[in-house]
This record gives C-alpha cells, structure tokens and sequence, in this order.
C-alpha cells in the first residue's frame, strides 16, 4: 500500500511538471537523475516516539505502543547511548528484513545474532562506517544453499531495512523548538 498520495514536483530538462502520485511510483518512473521532491500534502503526523529528560544526561525513550528505553551517557549503566540505539535499530531492522528467508531455509526456531559496530568520526559527530556481521548455524546447508541464503539475506535487508536505506540515503530533519505547555 502506498503512503498518502503526495505532491511530487519533477525538474527535467528545465520543464516543471506537478503531478499527484506517490513520490516512489515517481522515483521509481523516472528514477534518482530526474531530482524528484516530494512534500506531504497532509499535516505532520504525530511523532512515533518521545523521550524525556529525567536528569543530566539521561533521558527516557518511550514508543506509542508503551515501550520504554533507558538513555544515558556512557556513565550510566543499564542505559543504551543514542550511537548504541541507532546501531541496535539497524540489527534489529537488518533482522527484521532477513527472517523470512532464514526461517523458511533454516527453520522457525533458527538461532540469528545481529551485532552492529562502529567508532564515531573523532571530529565530526558521526559515523563513518557501521558494520554489521549476521552470525547464524549454517551447517545444515551444503555449500551452494548457503550461498544462496547469505546472497537472499542480503538482499532482503537491502530492499526491505528501512534504518538501513535511510542511513545510507539520508533523511531530512524538520526540527521545530516550541513553548512547553505550563498546564499540560
């Protein structure tokens, strides 16, 4: 199913087109070279997670659906930093993308360790690389099924991990700074 239908603004050769179509069938048509720019034609929606600070450094990170995760600096036990939160986003999402074709291969009760790893940027803030190393018991597979399954693995995470797409394409941040409500 497609997200809402989103105005998609497509520059080609100078000519300005506006059409309404989801931005993906547009990129998809005319792909990465037509520097397509798609905005929400509908209002913001309401965010998908929160977190509040609970003391120097340390914040609690909460879901809609009631999750909650302890966040702190690397003085505080028990707690994950926000690097260790985005590498354990992408493992679980590289696992949620590649389940499917383990189990189906290797069985529903299939043992997966995902580890993710990667030293920030001295300087700058930021990760250079991340690693990601998948470890599952492959002895069951002769040597041509388990080429195919880490080839089948590799695409399903390429073409289904959204943490990981983004993080390799980039995303946009609107950031807004408003007024806390006194009486909220």
């Amino acid at each position: 199913m497609y997200p809402p239908r989103e105005e998609c603004i497509n520059n080609l050769s100078g000519f300005t087109t506006i059409m309404r179509t989801p931005c993906a069938a547009a990129t998809k048509r005319w792909g990465e070279r037509a520097r397509i720019l798609c905005m929400t034609s509908q209002p913001a929606s309401t965010p998908s997670v929160s977190v509040t600070r609970d003391g120097h450094r340390r914040f609690t990170g909460r879901s809609q659906r009631g999750g909650v995760v302890a966040i702190g600096d690397k003085s505080y036990p028990d707690t994950f930093t926000p690097g260790e939160l985005l590498k354990v986003a992408l493992a679980a999402c590289a696992g949620f993308s590649a389940e499917q074709a383990i189990t189906r291969r290797l069985g529903e009760d299939a043992a997966v360790a995902i580890e993710v790893g990667g030293d920030a940027h001295a300087t700058e803030d930021r990760y250079d690389v991340l690693t990601e190393r998948i470890e599952l018991d492959l002895s069951s597979l002769d040597e041509s099924a388990r080429a195919r399954l880490i080839t089948v693995i590799g695409r399903a995470i390429d073409q289904a991990c959204t943490v990981g797409r983004t993080l390799e394409a980039g995303a946009a941040i609107e950031r807004t700074v408003e007024q806390l409500d006194a009486d909220a």
